[in-house]
């Protein structure tokens, strides 16, 4: 026994029979002869084992039983999981699938409204602006300040009616003949909306000016202006004030303004020596002031689209105001010169 810790680790001592055993020789004749009988062995003590035993169906084998049961267990399991896990793909490549054909059919109607509304615009831009639906819209800029279509609608009305009255001295039957003819290879119609747009900023340009300078109006000067705004309205043709572009109180300010930037111009040509003509829209002494201290900035992308002569008009609308078919004397027409070169009456 070991003392240290307690623990016996002596063999102890053997059975009787062993030590007999031991005693004669180390071997048992009993254990060698059987059991009693003479000549016969005694049979080996079996011990039974996975290896050898036959055991009860249904246990410790691998046809059947208990082990069996778990293998087919985790075959099922597995099995299971496996068409699980494919399940679970097939519905995400489903849901992909779908993914992708929303995004597509999302992308085809994307398109398909990008080119119809790039259709509308192209067909827009190839035909004639409609003044009254862009009548907010600018046409020009002058120092940084719009001017929009609307603003423009006095020089509109005045200039179609003016060449209205020579289309019908030109071709009573049809007056849009006029308004087509060819002058050194531009038209009419496009020499009057030039006329228009440089008119509109020579008096929009010289009016600014005349408010810095603290210009107005005499009494007189108000009252030709009046007379001015009377005559114009009484000229129109009746197609021209059923359908206005712009009230009639913007078109009568405007007048107010010529009448401001003529006063203006006429103390610049008395203070420079310059001739009154030569500050005209069309003039260069204006043209050299105009481009040297003003900047001006025409909006192409609507101004090319628009047309002068069908604007205000009906083509072949009698204009009873200036006499035809009323029975007064009617005055003197001007030629096609005055309305081209003169800037107004």
């Amino acid at each position: 026994m070991n003392s240290e810790n307690g623990i016996d680790f002596s063999m102890g001592s053997l059975p009787p029979e062993e030590t007999a055993a031991d005693s004669r020789g180390g071997k048992d004749e009993t254990s060698e002869s059987g059991s009693g009988r003479e000549g016969e062995a005694e049979p080996k003590p079996v011990f039974h084992t996975r290896k050898n035993s036959t055991a009860r169906p249904g246990f410790h084998t691998r046809s059947g039983g208990y082990g069996a049961g778990i293998a087919r267990g985790s075959a099922v399991a597995a099995a299971k999981k496996k068409k699980a896990a494919e399940e679970k793909a097939t519905g995400k490549d489903l849901a992909r699938l779908w993914l992708r054909a929303a995004v597509i059919a999302a992308c085809i109607v994307a398109a398909g409204y990008c080119l119809i509304v790039i259709a509308l615009r192209a067909g827009e831009g190839r035909g004639d602006l409609d003044v009254r639906k862009y009548a907010d819209e600018t046409a020009v800029t002058i120092d940084g300040e719009p001017m929009t279509f609307g603003d423009l609608t006095f020089y509109i009305m005045y200039e179609e009616m003016k060449v209205e009255q020579q289309a019908e001295i030109y071709n009573p039957d049809n007056t849009r003949d006029y308004w087509n003819i060819l002058m050194n290879g531009v038209y009419l119609s496009a020499r009057v909306k030039d006329m228009v747009m440089g008119m509109a900023v020579h008096d929009r340009i010289f009016y600014n000016e005349a408010v810095r300078a603290g210009i107005t109006l005499s009494a007189d000067e108000k009252q030709a202006m009046e007379n001015r705004r009377t005559d114009f309205w009484e000229d129109l043709y009746p197609s021209q004030t059923e359908k206005l572009i712009s009230s009639r109180d913007d078109i009568n300010h405007v007048i107010y303004e010529i009448g401001l930037a003529e006063k203006y111009q006429q103390q610049l040509s008395v203070e420079n020596n310059i001739s009154y003509h030569s500050l005209d829209w069309n003039g260069k002494s204006y043209e050299k002031l105009r481009d040297s201290d003003h900047r001006v900035k025409v909006n192409k992308s609507l101004w090319h689209r628009f047309h002068m002569g069908n604007n205000t008009l009906i083509h072949g609308d009698a204009n009873f105001v200036q006499g035809a078919g009323s029975g007064e004397d009617e005055e003197e027409e001007e030629t096609l010169k005055d309305i081209l070169f003169k800037s107004r009456d």
